[in-house]
């Protein structure tokens, strides 16, 4: 149940503006790792892998040893603060909070046609600059990092809680988080960070197909356009740099009956990216809080189907 009641701390701490999160944390680790590493390798691309790959796996491991240390010695305390401690560290984990806050505090602004707070507002869910996008770029771009953020931030962390505990998912945390620093296809990252993006997509490949799953469940029940989601996703889920965030990108245009993905301007730069969905409608705030109502009802599905699990075989 440590993991129903963290994710339902999480949730609770949202509605107060707090977003726990070890972000912070894993960047400076990261970034102190790698500025120590390259005062050591060569541009030798070889050698720029290895080092990713090791401070990759360091990092990981560290984090899972670290994790189980600290509850065993809590354990030995009191085997029920243990429990609190996991519900606790669990909740710093998981990002269905911070993902459906923002997500509603951008439906808002933009219902109230206020473009420069939502443009706030996003820059916190994608972590990067919007520039100055309009209601559609901003739209799509938050139901975009909405759809993404479900196997990385929600069911990667549940299901290695699930299968290996706290240790497991902190191990996947921190790849995740070091991907998210240095696995970029830059001249920079092109190779001290392929072993980082690789080792993410191999941990996300399952987790994002029960998120689609669920995704499709929860489109269903909700009187979404089923049929079309399905359509979108036997389509388009490839149509996307990561094979895995094009699983929930997909279910999600089908979803709601527009198109993700494909040309935005950002920074004063246009990139293009391929699409996914069909134009059937332009995005709007509408489809935003759609969007979150579609990660929340996913994740009770997630939620219930794990409980039921532990209360099976435990």
């Amino acid at each position: 149940m440590e993991i129903v009641f963290g994710t339902a701390l999480n949730i609770l701490l949202s509605f107060f503006n707090c977003f726990p999160s070890f972000q912070f944390t894993y960047e400076r680790l990261v970034r102190k790792g790698e500025e120590i590493l390259r005062k050591i390798i060569s541009a030798d691309k070889n050698e720029q892998m290895v080092a990713g790959a090791l401070l990759t796996l360091s990092i990981g491991f560290a984090s899972a040893a670290l994790s189980w240390l600290l509850l065993w010695a809590v354990w030995l305390v009191n085997p029920l603060l243990k429990m609190v401690v996991e519900i606790v560290m669990f909740c710093f984990l998981i990002d269905i909070g911070k993902n459906g806050a923002l997500g509603l505090k951008i439906y808002r602004f933009l219902e109230n046609q206020n473009a420069p707070a939502a443009r706030v507002e996003l820059c916190k869910l994608v972590d990067w600059d919007v520039g100055e996008m309009d209601e559609e770029e901003i739209s799509r771009t938050a139901i975009e990092a909405i759809a993404r953020n479900m196997s990385d931030g929600i069911f990667a962390p549940l299901l290695f809680m699930l299968v290996g505990g706290v240790p497991l998912a902190f191990f996947c945390k921190a790849v995740d988080m070091t991907d998210s620093i240095i696995g970029y296809k830059n001249p920079r990252y092109l190779y001290f960070g392929r072993f980082a993006a690789f080792l993410n997509n191999f941990l996300s490949f399952v987790p994002s197909r029960i998120a689609s799953g669920c995704m499709l469940l929860a489109s269903r029940l909700l009187g979404y356009d089923y049929h079309f989601s399905v359509k979108i996703f036997w389509r388009d889920r490839e149509n996307d740099e990561s094979g895995n965030n094009g699983q929930m990108k997909a279910v999600c245009a089908g979803a709601l009956g527009i198109r993700l993905g494909g040309a935005y301007t950002g920074l004063g730069v246009e990139v293009n990216r391929p699409s996914i969905g069909d134009d059937i409608k332009k995005p709007d705030c509408w489809d935003i809080r759609k969007a979150v109502i579609l990660m929340y009802s996913s994740s009770a599905i997630a939620l219930f189907t794990v409980a039921l699990i532990e209360f099976i075989f435990r």
